[in-house]
């Protein structure tokens, strides 16, 4: 991937010291920015897999809805001069990427046992009722160019019915 061929220090991660590589004004390597973001989405889970309620719903299915849209008019807009949908560069890459693992965030709350007892009720709140809840996970994750977005997505509409 060539993500990880950028040539970056071998450090640990956000390692500042004089015995590293870098400087402390130097900017976040990809790898610290992937950490971060992961550990942002692990509290969201955490949080979310005790309290499901539309308040604290509502960011998480707005923060997927907005990063699908944006990716799927990108990719609409490669895909109509000839390029690949699925090819993205840089930030555009790590958006997606946080989008998609904000979505298997969702689905393992979807999946959990025992049933989170306000996520069916915040997802329809949020949604507009039942229908609306599962035209969302229709039109924001299974209708994706991204083979992995539609699986968490065909995935979270099998625990959503289920």
């Amino acid at each position: 991937e060539a993500l990880n061929s950028c040539q970056e220090p071998a450090t640990e991660l956000f390692d500042r010291s004089s015995a590293s590589d870098l400087s402390s004004d130097s900017p976040l390597s990809i790898q610290e920015r992937r950490h971060i973001v992961d550990v942002i989405l692990g509290m969201v889970a955490s949080m979310l897999r005790f309290s499901a309620s539309p308040t604290h719903l509502s960011p998480l299915l707005n923060y997927i809805s907005f990063n699908a849209y944006f990716e799927r008019e990108k990719g609409l807009a490669a895909s109509q001069v000839g390029k690949d949908p699925n090819i993205r560069y840089g930030t555009r890459r790590e958006r997606y990427r946080s989008a998609v693992r904000a979505s298997a965030i969702l689905g393992v709350l979807l999946r959990a046992k025992p049933a989170i007892s306000d996520l069916h009720q915040g997802l329809n709140f949020c949604c507009g009722g039942s229908q609306g809840a599962v035209s969302w996970i229709l039109c924001t994750l299974i209708n994706s160019f991204d083979d992995e977005m539609r699986s968490i997505g065909i995935r979270c509409l099998a625990d959503y019915m289920d």
